[in-house]
């Protein structure tokens, strides 16, 4: 059977403040019983009874594949390190273990991260991923809406639509977060709203100031948009804004999909 990715993240709760086990810890816990694989730069563990190998094989070519294209992303020349993926079969089995239902959850400091794969839901991308090797090449961010802002951007996408355009459609539907409040209140919003949002947002930063920049604001916070940049956090919104009204929204069926999966905006 092929595997399709379904970039549908109708569960992103983890805040900002919360992180997963470590890989010490996962393995440490009686009630799951692992299985390893490994690539040149991950780590795969995977309960043999609820995810069949060929899943996993599949898995491995698409982190593998897109382990540089992150590097890439993060202007990173190159890295050896390993990263561990702990595969989770459900929602139930990903809550039992790390405490909280979420189809991805990373502990950057730690190198490991956790997706959701079975037959039903596949749901892992590069976001995990990028988090983890950001942290390890970067350090902790500073703030949710850059870390997330810059996960999501890794994808390019968000359920399948183009960040800049997905934008516009949120803003003609007068869905967007004040880019403040977000900033302050990042996880008190919608998150089918406030990641596609912040992807959109951190891309147009890159794009405009450059990933130099861009590990100033990951690392500072939203103060270096006014100590290196010179202007207002309402100016730069405010170009971006301009910026997404370039791009088409017209054949956006963002609410549809929404709805259908059991979600509102």
């Amino acid at each position: 059977m092929k595997l399709q990715i379904l970039l549908f993240f109708l569960i992103i709760n983890i805040s900002c403040s919360y992180l997963p086990p470590t890989r010490k810890e996962t393995l440490s816990k009686s009630n799951f019983q692992w299985k390893t694989d490994s690539t040149k730069h991950y780590i795969f563990y995977y309960e043999q009874y609820t995810i069949t190998p060929n899943y996993v094989d599949s898995t491995k070519l698409y982190y593998e594949r897109g382990f540089n294209e992150l590097l890439n992303y993060l202007g990173v020349s190159s890295n050896d390190k390993k990263y561990n993926v702990f595969l989770v079969s459900t929602n139930e089995r990903m809550e039992l273990l790390v405490g909280r239902k979420t189809n991805g959850a990373a502990h950057p400091d730690d190198g490991t991260f956790y997706t959701l794969l079975n037959q039903n839901k596949i749901t892992f991308d590069k976001h995990e991923a990028c988090h983890v090797i950001a942290s390890s090449e970067w350090g902790r961010g500073n703030e949710a809406w850059i870390s997330e802002g810059l996960a999501v951007g890794s994808n390019g996408a968000w359920w399948s639509y183009e960040l800049h355009s997905l934008a516009k459609y949120l803003h003609q539907k007068d869905k967007l977060v004040p880019i403040k409040e977000l900033i302050r209140n990042f996880h008190s919003y919608n998150n089918l709203i406030t990641y596609p949002e912040s992807g959109s947002f951190i891309i147009y930063i890159k794009e405009r100031y450059g990933l130099k920049f861009i590990k100033s604001l990951y690392k500072e916070g939203a103060i270096a948009i006014e100590n290196q940049l010179n202007k207002s956090i309402s100016i730069i919104e405010s170009e971006w804004l301009n910026e997404i009204k370039k791009y088409d929204s017209a054949k956006i069926l963002y609410e549809e999909k929404v709805i259908k999966y059991g979600a509102n905006l």
